[in-house]
């Protein structure tokens, strides 16, 4: 559960989901088998209360998309 998620504008990850496995397989185009992992990700977010920021990919460090900012400590 994330207290901030911040997520580069724009950015777009499909992949099929299995929630029992807790897996992700990376999709190269959407269909309709697959998500968008980080739409998925930020409604999950939304839902548990939690905040979202949409960042220009200038303003992320290098090579990164997203980043988060945990409610409780990691397990």
């Amino acid at each position: 559960r994330f207290d901030t998620l911040v997520v580069q504008s724009g950015y777009t990850r499909w992949s099929t989901y299995d929630a029992e496995k807790r897996t992700t397989n990376k999709e190269k185009e959407a269909s309709a088998e697959n998500y968008d992992l980080v739409d998925l990700a930020t409604v999950k977010t939304f839902a548990a209360s939690g905040n979202v920021v949409f960042m220009d990919e200038e303003a992320l460090p290098k090579d990164q998309v997203l980043g988060a900012i945990c409610r409780f400590p990691a397990k």
